[in-house]
């Protein structure tokens, strides 16, 4: 396109272009303040167990409950709170109920296994939650120098009507204890806690592999766990008894 012609008329100015006339006005002072217009944003928040608790408890006469639900999900030791549950843009509110560090890397009644030496030195590095450290260094000893052996017993029979056993069992005998105390705190902001933990080995060929179980930390997780959950779950019935509560 040419510029066929400009003239100026005080602040406005005029621009042929073409067949077409454009106006350009150019204004002195502080250009007024347009509102900052954003599309809404969907808000999602992790934290404690009583986290959904505490966020109804701030809000509670703000939003809709009846638009509102609670997940509980035990296994997963989490309460989720959703607001405004068919709006794309809904608010959601997750408390989670986490286990100790410590107590994940010792991996007591996990799939987690250890070698002898590996755990050897491990417990050397973690004596502090021995409550014995005598004991400590003899499970050490023990773990670095660690002998087995596997007592094998094979059945197999078969008779002539068609009738047939074939049954195969082993034995393990090795230097470990059979139980041993560790003090350790199950869950993030817990004292320590004084538990029986047994070390189960599997052996295949010259693989040795150790699990560590404890009867006693799964019962106290779970009595735990249903206790601080149910606890959560009362005070929001305390705050509106309109929400629905889920569980999984």
């Amino acid at each position: 396109m040419d510029l066929k012609e400009c003239k100026s008329e005080n602040q406005k100015y005029h621009f042929d272009i073409g067949n077409e006339t454009r106006e350009l006005i150019i204004r002195e002072g502080q250009a007024p303040i347009l509102p900052n217009i954003r599309e809404p944003e969907r808000i999602k928040i992790s934290g404690t167990l009583s986290a959904p608790f505490e966020w109804l408890r701030q809000r509670i006469g703000k939003i809709d409950v009846k638009t509102a639900n609670i997940v509980v999900d035990r296994e997963k030791m989490t309460i989720h709170l959703t607001v405004d549950e068919t709006n794309y843009f809904k608010t959601e509110i997750t408390g989670c109920l986490k286990l100790h560090p410590k107590f994940i890397q010792f991996g007591i009644n996990s799939e987690k296994t250890w070698e002898p030496n590996a755990l050897g030195q491990f417990f050397k590095m973690n004596r502090s939650f021995f409550p014995d450290k005598a004991k400590n260094a003899d499970i050490v000893a023990q773990l670095k120098n660690f002998n087995a052996r596997v007592s094998a017993n094979i059945d197999k029979q078969k008779t002539d009507n068609g009738s047939f056993a074939d049954n195969y069992s082993a034995i393990v005998e090795s230097n470990l204890p059979g139980t041993f105390s560790v003090a350790i705190p199950v869950f993030k902001g817990l004292d320590k806690e004084i538990m029986d933990v047994e070390i189960y080995t599997s052996i295949d060929g010259r693989n040795v592999k150790l699990l560590l179980m404890s009867p006693g930390a799964n019962e106290l997780v779970e009595e735990y766990r249903d206790r601080c959950i149910d606890d959560v779950l009362e005070k929001i019935v305390d705050v509106t008894t309109d929400i629905v509560i889920i569980e999984q």
